[in-house]
């Protein structure tokens, strides 16, 4: 038994032994046979031309047939030669003309895979074919082994294509059951560089029963320690430097999806991703997620994520497949704005950042269809961009929080926000963004802004209300030095605005502003003090800002006036019909030979300010006569000559810097000091060589309208009244009244209706006074009242210019003093006052009284000495005292005492001063004793003597005309005892009185000779 089983198996043996013998020699018989239906088979398996030469026989370990020098090419897009290529036939795809369970090794292939714009190397061009379409293609069911292959990626680089090798290529291709297949390879990524990276992948095929691109896919592959190539790059807005490791997962279909799981991961240090004028990006890791598929022409993708560190974005879209049409619909995470500005330009992201440091952007919408890369804004079909900012800066205003949206497309984009405020001590602005961008073509924009819901307050000079129509719009074409401005116009209540210009960056620029017409009377209607000043007429604006790199923004253009008018304050006149033109430049303006009226005057006027932003006018006037009504003066006619003066107007009123004026009688004056819109408050100094203080008075004299436009307001005067005009006076000579003195000072008060000059100190030959002038202009006519105090004055020179007669004494005149009346012809007999004097070492000149009193005594004959003509030359006196009261143009005194080496006078009575009549009585006291007179004195007369025999008083009444009085004497018996013990009081006279002249003439105790 165990015999027939040994022969049984021998023969079996033979029998399989001949088989191969025979299939062997059926083989080396037919090898051009099997080598053609090979390359049948392979051909048709790629749907490309596979030319096999003669094969033979070999061992690889087992019996194969070897084939070399194999070329496939694919319509100049795949081509590979084959040096050596090993086929294990199998019986079964012998007998039925297959090779699905044949084994194929390929030994060190050459494998170019060129993009369709380029060409293979010189050496290995290939020939056309038909198209290769691996979709379509029938993987054979082949069990293939790549050993030391290499494949070329071309890629385009300059006129030449630059190939990217894989060497050491190792590849194994596996049927796995009837619709399955499995690939596995690794090898060596050469990279232009010099580096080297180790590539490695896995994929798994199966439910091939009809195309490729209906096979389910699950793959794996890996890249690892390699870098991106600068030609890789070229075309990216982006640069991504350092080594990376790359992994993907792909699983499912083309034709209900392809998904695809990525990641990028820095090898050791994070990758650096630069682009141009940015800083360095540093990159942790990078993920990507989608679902692929492929039409015809397209592959498309959805359900995409693509994350860079903290940002993340999600979407869809489809590129052709010769990638010359892409389409992108994304939307993001909430983005942290110090995340995105690493991916702004350097000095972009600076005023960005000190603009909105902190914040979230937030992309809900963006889509995008471009046949170009990189694209342009134009291709942007829709975005909506949602960004919260935590604090908005714009120089020293902040807010916070501010939500602006960006919405609409490359067509048409909106800009809006919450609304903006900008508040401020001046004033304040809001503005809820509400902007159009549209494209009108390719290289021009056009950006309307409504400002309808815009309110503003600029320091209530300019103002407007919601609802208030207001707009901006401009166009704005790009060009190859940056953007072309052009059509702008701004418009807002009251105000139009004209603008265009150039833009090549935030430090280059050019633009042109037009404000054509401003009326002022819009300015401030809601601000009462420029609703006094009463704006009116026109402006017009004309200026061109230039911004050059490195330099400070300049500012050139022209302001024309058209009929301009301002009522600044009721102190002085309107100015009106301002016309002209100033040039601006920078921040200043200049203005020369402007035309200007000041009320009914006439000026030339040149201004300027240094920062029109903190406007302070610099002032020069000049008039070679002006009305003193213009200015700060009530009188009507008065004029004041060559006036020039230099002022600064500015925000609270205006600084007289310096200004010179001349009178007609000779005053010349320099004027310093401000005046305070709100008040109003005039403060001046006013230093004058000379001054004629009469024509000073007078220029407030005339009329007590006070004040020049209707729009400030007068009021009934009250005893509270405040002034609001206050001018200190110096002169160092002058005149008043013809009264002459120097070094006087002053300070003149003024309110509506009052004009007060106090304190006022002088000094007048080697005396000096003080008082003060009060000037009454409501009543009528005008009252003029002056009082002070006067010490060692010429009291000829008082007595002749205050009461405007002839003077009647000299001497050093000490004394207090008040008078008024009005200002007028009719002063003299309405005018009142009082007068406490002192006169010392005088005359009383030409004092007719004292002549005619004399000639009736023969008093000359009482003294040793000769006394000197009183008609002609007066009397000497030591000492002249009186309190005096003017009343009605009437002296009046009844103390008037004269002390003189010769005799005491007494006088009471009045003067009066209109009419110039005389009602006086007067008490003589000789110096001397009875018994040296007694024998001398010529008629009888009634003489007052004491016990001592002396002759105490004669009395006389005076009469009549001041030019010619009547002096006759007076008993003693017909004084009065009021005028009686006036005498007795004011000439000391004794207490017991002898009032019986026989008693003087016998004189009993005469010694008797």
């Amino acid at each position: 038994m165990r015999r027939r089983i040994l022969l049984t198996f021998i023969l079996l043996i033979g029998l399989l032994l001949c088989l191969s013998i025979g299939l062997w020699g059926y083989i080396a018989t037919h090898q051009e046979q099997i080598g053609a239906m090979i390359s049948s088979r392979l051909s048709d398996n790629l749907k490309t031309p596979v030319t096999l030469k003669k094969a033979r026989l070999g061992f690889h370990p087992r019996p194969t047939l070897d084939f070399t020098e194999i070329t496939i090419e694919a319509n100049h897009r795949f081509k590979a030669t084959i040096p050596q290529l090993h086929v294990r036939v199998s019986w079964r795809d012998l007998l039925q003309g297959q090779l699905a369970h044949s084994h194929i090794t390929v030994v060190d292939p050459q494998i170019y895979l060129l993009p369709h714009t380029l060409q293979a190397p010189s050496d290995a061009t290939p020939s056309s074919g038909t198209p290769f379409d691996w979709r379509k293609a029938h993987l054979p069911q082949l069990h293939i082994t790549i050993e030391r292959g290499e494949i070329h990626l071309a890629a385009p680089h300059g006129d030449t294509p630059q190939f990217w090798q894989i060497s050491e290529l190792a590849a194994k291709l596996t049927p796995s059951g009837k619709t399955g297949l499995s690939f596995q390879g690794s090898g060596n990524l050469h990279l232009p560089d010099g580096s080297i990276a180790t590539i490695f992948s896995r994929i798994e095929l199966s439910g091939m029963t009809h195309e490729l691109g209906l096979a389910t896919v699950q793959a794996q592959g890996k890249v690892s320690n390699t870098t991106l190539p600068a030609s890789l790059q070229k075309a990216w807005p982006f640069q991504i430097d350092g080594r990376l490791n790359i992994q993907s997962d792909w699983r499912g279909n083309f034709h209900d999806g392809l998904r695809l799981q990525a990641t990028v991961k820095p090898t050791a240090a994070p990758l650096q991703l630069r682009h141009a004028n940015a800083p360095t990006i540093q990159v942790n890791q990078c993920t990507l997620s989608c679902r692929l598929q492929q039409t015809d022409e397209l592959f498309t993708f959805d359900e995409a994520t693509l994350s860079l560190n903290k940002m993340k974005l999600s979407g869809q879209g489809f590129w052709s497949s010769d990638l010359s049409h892409y389409g992108i619909t994304a939307n993001s995470n909430a983005i942290m704005l110090e995340d995105l500005y690493s991916w702004l330009p350097a000095k972009l992201s600076r005023n960005i950042v000190s603009i909105a440091p902190q914040g979230r952007l937030t992309l809900k919408t963006l889509k995008l269809d471009s046949q170009q890369w990189p694209p342009t804004l134009s291709e942007i079909q829709a975005i909506h961009l949602d960004t919260n900012l935590t604090r908005l800066n714009l120089g020293s205003w902040s807010q916070g929080p501010v939500n602006v949206t960006l919405d609409g497309s490359a067509q048409a984009l909106y800009l809006t926000s919450t609304p903006l405020r900008l508040a401020a001590t001046a004033g304040h602005i809001a503005w809820p963004l509400d902007i159009k961008l549209s494209q009108r073509d390719k290289q021009q924009w056009q950006l309307h802004a409504n400002l309808k819901q815009m309110t503003y307050n600029a320091a209530r000079v300019v103002a407007k209300k919601a609802d208030n129509d207001g707009q901006l719009s401009c166009t704005f074409e790009s060009n190859p030095h940056g953007w072309q401005l052009s059509s702008g116009t701004l418009t807002l209540p009251h105000i139009g605005v004209d603008f265009s210009g150039t833009f090549r960056s935030a430090d280059s620029y050019q633009l042109q502003v037009n404000i054509p017409e401003l009326e002022l009377a819009h300015l401030g209607p809601n601000i009462q003090l420029l609703k006094q000043m009463n704006l009116r007429g026109k402006i017009a604006v004309e200026e061109t800002l230039t911004q050059t790199p490195g330099q400070p923004l300049d500012a050139q253009g022209t302001l024309t006036l058209t009929d301009c008018a301002i009522s600044p304050t009721h102190v002085i006149a309107p100015i009106h019909t301002i016309n002209g033109q100033a040039r601006l430049s920078g921040k200043s303006l200049d203005a020369t030979d402007l035309k200007v009226g000041l009320g009914d005057s006439q000026l030339r006027v040149n201004a300027h300010l240094d920062d029109i932003t903190h406007p302070v006018a610099q002032i020069h006037a000049r008039a070679t006569d002006i009305f003193a009504k213009d200015l700060v003066f009530n009188s009507p006619t008065a004029r004041l000559h060559d006036l020039d003066g230099r002022i600064a107007i500015h925000a609270h009123g205006i600084d007289f810097t310096r200004a010179t004026v001349r009178l007609d009688q000779g005053t010349t004056a320099t004027v310093t000091g401000t005046l305070k819109f709100h008040g109003p408050d005039l403060q001046l100094l006013v230093e004058a060589p000379f001054a004629n203080v009469d024509e000073v008075i007078a220029l407030w004299h005339g009329s007590a309208n006070h004040g020049h436009t209707g729009q400030w307001p007068h009021h009934e005067i009250t005893d509270d009244e405040q002034e609001t005009l206050h001018i200190r006076a110096m002169v160092d000579k002058g005149i008043i009244s013809g009264f002459e003195f120097s070094d006087a000072t002053g300070t003149i008060h003024y309110r509506y209706g009052r004009l007060r000059i106090e304190p006022l100190l002088f000094e007048a030959d080697a005396g000096y006074g003080s008082g003060r002038v009060l000037l009454y202009q409501t009543t009528d006519p005008a009252t003029l009242q002056i009082e002070g105090t006067v010490v060692n004055i010429d009291a000829d020179k008082v007595y002749s210019q205050l009461l405007k007669h002839t003077g009647l004494v000299t001497g050093r005149l000490t004394g207090d003093f008040s008078i008024s009346g009005p200002i007028g012809s009719t002063f003299l007999p309405n005018s009142n006052g009082l007068f406490s004097v002192t006169i010392q070492d005088g005359v009383l000149r030409k004092f007719k009284v004292l002549s005619k009193a004399f000639s009736l005594l023969n008093v000359a004959q009482l003294f040793t000495f000769s006394l000197p003509d009183m008609a002609k030359e007066g009397m000497p006196f030591s000492r002249l005292t009186s309190d005096v009261i003017l009343e009605d143009g009437v002296l009046r005194s009844e103390n008037l005492r004269i002390d003189s080496a010769a005799m005491n006078t007494v006088l009471a009575g009045e003067l009066d001063l209109v009419n110039n009549d005389l009602d006086l009585i007067m008490g003589i006291k000789p110096l001397g004793t009875v018994d040296t007179v007694f024998t001398r004195i010529p008629v009888a007369g009634w003489l007052l003597t004491g016990d001592d025999r002396a002759v105490l008083s004669a009395n006389f009444e005076i009469k009549g005309s001041f030019s010619d009085p009547k002096v006759e004497m007076m008993p003693l018996t017909s004084l009065s005892n009021k005028v009686f013990g006036i005498f007795k009081r004011t000439l000391t006279l004794p207490g017991t009185l002898i009032k019986d002249p026989e008693k003087v003439l016998t004189n009993p105790d005469r010694p008797q000779k």
